[in-house]
């Protein structure tokens, strides 16, 4: 089966390139698989803690913060393990129930809908001690929570940076219909982003 899917593989690469130089895409396809290799392994843009960038965390109280602290830290050692996405493990949605209830067993975490079966099931013991040692941590440290604060951006330069933004993305989409190609190819998204 392997050398069936490489010989797959190739034919398609061939079919790739040929359509890359029947439309004189080579040097971009080339400049953006670089960029792409040399972005890979750098952190993400966004710093702040995980648990800090999850949908609705604002909204809860600081002792169910504690949790999801906690109960993120879990997820992502066990993600790392298995070698998949967090959210493979168990959704966010789950995690924020789970922070919110702060169930005191496992049967009890078994009960929240998502956290007892699948995958998630599997690790009932480990929401159950992330909960335990959120409760007792009480809050979050200062510093983390500190950045559930947005910084507050100058409402002229998001004016401005939108109006850059919409000249930007009116070239690309009229050089990419003179050109017959995508947007992309005409230029990168990233590429745009860091022009405006």
């Amino acid at each position: 089966y392997l050398s069936a899917d490489v010989g797959h593989l190739l034919a398609l690469d061939d079919k790739l390139n040929e359509r890359a130089r029947a439309l004189e895409l080579e040097a971009e396809i080339e400049d953006e698989c670089a960029y792409k290799l040399s972005t890979a392994l750098r952190p993400p843009k966004d710093s702040r803690p995980l648990w800090v960038r999850i949908r609705g965390v604002a909204a809860l109280d600081a002792g169910s913060q504690a949790v999801l602290r906690r109960l993120v830290v879990a997820r992502e050692a066990i993600a790392e393990r298995e070698d998949v996405p967090p959210f493979k493990v168990v959704g966010n949605d789950v995690l924020l129930e789970l922070a919110q209830r702060k169930p005191p067993d496992g049967a009890s975490v078994r009960r929240v809908r998502g956290a007892g079966a699948g995958r998630a099931g599997r690790y009932v013991d480990a929401w159950t001690r992330a909960i335990a040692e959120g409760v007792a941590d009480g809050a979050p440290p200062d510093d983390e929570r500190a950045a559930l604060t947005p910084e507050r951006r100058d409402r002229s330069l998001i004016t401005k940076t939108r109006a850059a933004e919409a000249k930007v993305a009116a070239w690309r989409k009229r050089e990419a219909q003179v050109r017959g190609v995508d947007e992309q190819a005409v230029l990168p998204g990233h590429c745009a982003h860091d022009l405006v």
